[in-house]
């Protein structure tokens, strides 16, 4: 087996006949330094974050809708439980406006987003048989038609 180049080291070779506790002393090493290039992310802050965390610190934790504690149903209220009445593609003014923004549960959210009629119907349902509170869907459409009066 060959040993390291340096004087008094009897180490085995590791490459450019250096050991591996002398690779430093290569001068035959091919490795670059790495560029480090930051990634360029077309990201804007809108202010949403901000004002979310405002009012999850400042309202109640009660879903806007059932009236159930989003607390109990979902263990923590975040950002998912913020909902925007108005959306912010047809209504870019009512972003930031705190009227426009409720709180729900999760699932109140998803139903909102993705849930079909007999969805809703059936959470309503369940919500009614497992806690005895009655989901005001149509809460949300009164809102609505409030806001858009104010425009």
């Amino acid at each position: 087996m060959k040993k390291c180049k340096f004087d008094t080291c009897d180490n085995n070779v590791f490459g450019g006949m250096y050991c591996r506790n002398h690779q430093y002393m290569r001068t035959d090493k091919k490795d670059k330094p790495i560029k480090k290039t930051l990634l360029k992310r077309n990201y804007k802050p809108t202010g949403e974050g901000v004002l979310f965390d405002s009012i999850i610190s400042t309202r109640r934790p009660i879903s806007f809708i059932s009236g159930l504690n989003i607390k109990d149903i979902d263990g923590i209220i975040n950002h998912n439980n913020c909902h925007h009445v108005l959306n912010k593609k047809d209504y870019e003014r009512f972003r930031l406006y705190d009227r426009n923004i409720i709180l729900i549960t999760k699932y109140e959210h998803h139903l909102i987003h993705n849930g079909t009629e007999e969805q809703r119907e059936k959470y309503v349902k369940e919500v009614m048989s497992e806690y005895g509170v009655v989901v005001h869907w149509e809460k949300l459409e009164e809102l609505k038609q409030i806001l858009i009066n104010e425009l």
